[in-house]
């Protein structure tokens, strides 16, 4: 594997089901890239979201004031003051406030994504709420990244990546006893969402075996699934068609070979899974607008 995080992740022996393990989220928090989007603080006095909404990016609600009720992915929580709820791009969402007791929140938007295109809090979920000390250090954090954004200083985008990423980990660390489960029961440990199981399998078998010949058909077979309802799924959870992506593995490892060794191109199609050297120069250049050649001449 010559090194490469992206491809590190380990292998999926016992089934579809697995959790996603140790290696797998190191190898996910190493390729993360963080955007933010909007930092703000309200005071909610009437209506706070009524009707039901599927979020665009992902969400981290500091809770600072107040009492309402939060509904995510069917899962009622109690929102009160000292809380964290942390929320993956695409979850339905609804809010209601305590209409004698403000609600009180400050709000990051954000997008978090791994290898390029995966949404990283999807693959590796963090504790939808928390509180206690963790909580209480994220609150923190927020008050920070709110008086960055409205100070707007030289350097703000990089200060407000360096604090979501910062309160992320602070939520991934915490403790499991800081977790709130849904309807006010303490979170406990659950089997994982099976399409994100299944695409994870997916997506380990193409980091191990880039350099063989993998079909479609070989893949769903993999995941217990057919090819049509796989290639659906993991275009709408990955946001690319399963083939495609598999070519931008083989292309980036292609790319590593080219700037660090002196193999001859056809080799180098070989490394990756092309058979043919032709094909291969013809697939790098589609994807990274220039040849194998050329591209192995700029990067030196």
């Amino acid at each position: 594997m010559g090194g490469s995080r992206a491809l590190a992740w380990p292998r999926y022996d016992r089934g579809v089901t697995e959790p996603l393990g140790y290696g797998d989220r190191e190898a996910l928090l190493a390729e993360a890239s963080f955007s933010v989007e909007q930092v703000d603080a309200v005071r909610l006095t009437g209506p706070w979201m009524p009707v039901s909404q599927k979020g665009g990016a992902d969400k981290l609600y500091a809770v600072t004031g107040g009492r309402g009720e939060l509904t995510v992915d069917g899962r009622r929580y109690a929102v009160r003051p000292g809380r964290v709820f942390v929320l993956p791009a695409g979850a339905v969402q609804r809010g209601v406030s305590d209409p004698d007791d403000p609600l009180e929140k400050i709000y990051v938007h954000f997008m978090s994504v791994t290898t390029g295109v995966l949404h990283l809090l999807r693959f590796f979920p963090a504790p939808t709420c928390l509180e206690g000390d963790a909580a209480g250090a994220i609150i923190a954090m927020a008050r920070e990244a709110l008086d960055e954004w409205r100070g707007r200083a030289p350097g703000r985008q990089l200060a407000l990546k360096t604090l979501v990423m910062r309160m992320l980990l602070a939520a991934y660390r915490a403790a499991p006893a800081e977790h709130v489960g849904a309807d006010g029961r303490q979170a406990t440990q659950t089997a994982g969402d099976e399409p994100y199981d299944a695409i994870r399998a997916a997506l380990s078998q193409m980091a191990q075996r880039y350099d063989q010949p993998l079909s479609l058909a070989a893949l769903a077979e993999h995941v217990h699934l057919t090819p049509n309802y796989f290639s659906v799924l993991f275009r709408r959870l990955v946001g690319m068609p399963p083939m495609r992506f598999l070519e931008s593995i083989r292309m980036r490892r292609a790319q590593e070979l080219l700037a660090s060794g002196d193999l001859p191109v056809v080799q180098v199609g070989e490394a990756v899974g092309f058979r043919d050297g032709n094909y291969f120069s013809r697939a790098f250049t589609r994807c990274t607008g220039v040849s194998p050649t050329r591209y192995r001449a700029s990067v030196r």
